[in-house]
């Protein structure tokens, strides 16, 4: 293979899955910054070896899931994540497919969060990617609680309505 071809192609997968593999192993109980570390590595791991990889998504799912258990079997008494409560697809072997499709979905729902009106985005991320309450988003904010609701639930509306316009499309 040239290596401009190598380099496009390492480029493209890099640009399309450094992402998802660092969620990925957030996802196993890693922390964000870690997990940057972990997958940086994968990279690494996957240049050096790139003429006997096969599959090269499939390559850094797996080392990035081995590298963030291994991580975790050695720092799990400092977080409190446990490996029960990883989704189990994402420690089997032959997950590839049901671990790209979720993360599709992941980058669909972002999508369209990204498309709504920028106080009920604003409100959308904070409950349900931050994780805040209702009332820890008004003080945030510097709104009421309804206020916060009133988003919310418009946000949840909207997106409810562009799911069912993709079903309509589909079938």
């Amino acid at each position: 293979m040239k290596i401009a071809v190598k380099i496009d192609s390492f480029r493209k997968l890099y640009d399309e899955r450094y992402n998802h593999l660092v969620i990925y192993s957030e996802k196993l109980g890693v922390p964000s910054s870690v997990s940057e570390d972990i997958v940086q590595e994968a990279y690494v791991r996957l240049w050096e070896n790139w003429k006997s990889v096969a599959n090269p998504t499939a390559y850094l799912f797996r080392t990035v899931r081995n590298s963030s258990v291994d991580y975790f079997r050695t720092h799990s008494k400092l977080h409190s994540v446990t490996l029960e409560s990883v989704p189990s697809f994402f420690l089997e072997d032959d997950a590839l497919e049901d671990i790209l499709e979720y993360f599709d979905k992941l980058e669909e729902i972002s999508r369209k969060v990204e498309s709504l009106p920028d106080k009920c985005r604003e409100v959308i991320r904070k409950i349900y990617f931050e994780n805040k309450r209702i009332s820890q988003t008004a003080e945030e904010l510097g709104v009421s609680e309804n206020t916060v609701k009133t988003h919310l639930r418009r946000g949840k509306d909207i997106l409810k309505l562009t799911v069912f316009i993709i079903l309509l499309k589909i079938f």
